[in-house]
């Protein structure tokens, strides 16, 4: 259809920054554009979104040089469709990739997911279009050529499986090498480019990397044995209770750990590929990940703020505010639009999210946003609304769930009965929103039958049987 536990918690806290208004002129063209994603970051896992932590130094300086929206949302809770809205603007039900299983049980290993359909223009082929050569590099197996996600690149790597940073950064060099040729860092930025990377960390299974996972919990110096690196969500799920709080602080540190790996990593890339104030880049997560505040550890199940709230920023220094953060509800459907309008590009018709260039210049009539949420089968069949203040959760049996979370961001106490005309509200505009999505691209399958990923995506909780 169309917290972490308290004694986790505790580790996070706000972050401020000092805002430097500067006024983009987008009548000047980025020559060089770089979209980041790293998958399964939640947003209270990164230091310039409130962790105390020392997770994400690198980012946290790219992010102060930049605009950081302090509400942005994914579309879903997993990989597939939250990346495919990044790709198209558009929500779920109307770009229609929404699946990744396995048919017929174990005795058929065929996996079958949606693939993006090539009727729908994505920011690769925009800015391809636009005269600029078109670079990706995706750690993710769900996004390997034939998913769909290659559409519009020149050079494009999504062949092997679920990379780790320092691979996936190999992987970039090589790609960049292809594309540019051997004296690839000297010589890139000269043209016009677009570059999309997609790092897999922190995804699980969560490893204990060194040497940070002994500042997150001392604990690994001398009882590394305590500690379930190694295990998928699966695993753990069946392992552990979401009620050990000494098990969550563990997992936790190792999460924490890969978040750090992950920055490290980008740090070294990015060395490497020389930017400087004139390059526009954009940093996002698909989605979040939950220890334990649902019962589970992992993602892909429910649309609670673990999952669904993710870090998100644009930094072009030499054109954008630096230091600034908008408060904003804002969607990963906004980001294509906002490229294009920074970009100078032409918008594709019926894109769904809309241009954040307004709310980074502080115009307060483009305040106000909604971020409209989606699950489909084979996962749970839900939906939500998410406004400045509520966020309504709808499940497919018709209940409804209300959070105020201005007084609740932890969504602890279902708010729905005491006000319930705010929910039948909530739940009639999404219902006219719903009704006004067009209909998607027929949906055609992207099928992988090699054994070895079948039960690689099998153990990483991806497919269904």
């Amino acid at each position: 259809m169309k917290k972490t536990l308290a004694v986790v918690l505790g580790l996070c806290s706000a972050v401020a920054l000092a805002a430097l208004d500067r006024v983009p002129d987008t009548k000047i063209a980025p020559t060089t554009v770089v979209l980041i994603s790293i998958d399964t970051l939640r947003a209270d896992a990164v230091s310039f979104m409130g962790c105390e932590a020392p997770t994400s130094p690198f980012l946290d300086s790219l992010a102060s040089s930049g605009v950081i929206f302090d509400r942005a949302y994914s579309t879903s809770s997993w990989t597939v469709p939250a990346m495919a809205s990044i790709f198209t603007s558009r929500y779920p039900s109307s770009h229609g990739v929404v699946r990744g299983e396995i048919i017929g049980g174990k005795t058929k290993e065929v996996w079958r997911q949606t693939s993006l359909s090539p009727e729908l223009p994505t920011l690769a082929e925009i800015f391809r279009g636009a005269g600029y050569r078109t670079v990706g590099v995706a750690a993710n197996r769900h996004m390997q050529v034939g998913s769909g996600f290659e559409l519009g690149f020149d050079h494009y790597y999504g062949y092997a499986g679920f990379l780790n940073a320092e691979d996936l950064n190999a992987t970039l060099e090589k790609t960049m090498a292809a594309a540019f040729g051997d004296e690839w860092k000297k010589t890139w930025r000269d043209e016009k480019t677009f570059l999309w990377i997609h790092y897999f960390d922190p995804h699980h299974p969560y490893f204990p990397r060194e040497p940070w996972i002994e500042v997150f919990d001392p604990e690994f110096r001398t009882r590394p044995d305590l500690f379930p690196w190694r295990l998928k969500a699966p695993e753990l799920n069946a392992a552990f209770s979401a009620d050990d709080t000494e098990m969550t602080r563990r997992l936790l540190a190792l999460y924490h750990s890969e978040v750090r790996y992950a920055d490290e990593q980008l740090r070294s890339v990015w060395s490497d590929l020389g930017l400087d104030e004139n390059a526009l880049v954009i940093f996002v997560s698909d989605h979040g990940e939950e220890f334990g505040e649902r019962g589970k550890i992992g993602h892909r199940w429910t649309l609670y703020e673990e999952l669904v709230h993710v870090p998100m920023f644009v930094s072009w220094p030499a054109r954008l505010p630096r230091g600034k953060r908008v408060g904003d509800v804002v969607s990963v459907v906004d980001i294509l639009p906002t490229m294009a309008e920074l970009a100078s590009l032409s918008l594709p018709e019926h894109v769904e999210g809309r241009s954040l260039v307004d709310l980074i210049n502080g115009d307060s009539r483009s305040s106000g946003g909604i971020a409209y949420l989606e699950l489909h089968p084979p996962n749970p069949a839900l939906r939500a609304l998410v406004s400045d203040r509520w966020k309504l959760i709808l499940a497919s049996h018709n209940r409804a769930e209300l959070y105020d979370l201005r007084s609740d961001p932890g969504e602890r106490s279902d708010v729905s009965a005491d006000h319930r005309k705010v929910a039948e509200l909530l739940e009639a505009r999404f219902n006219d929103w719903f009704r006004s999505l067009p209909e998607p691209p027929e949906a055609e399958d992207f099928s992988s039958r090699d054994r070895k990923d079948i039960e690689k995506l099998r153990a990483l909780g991806y497919v269904d049987e």
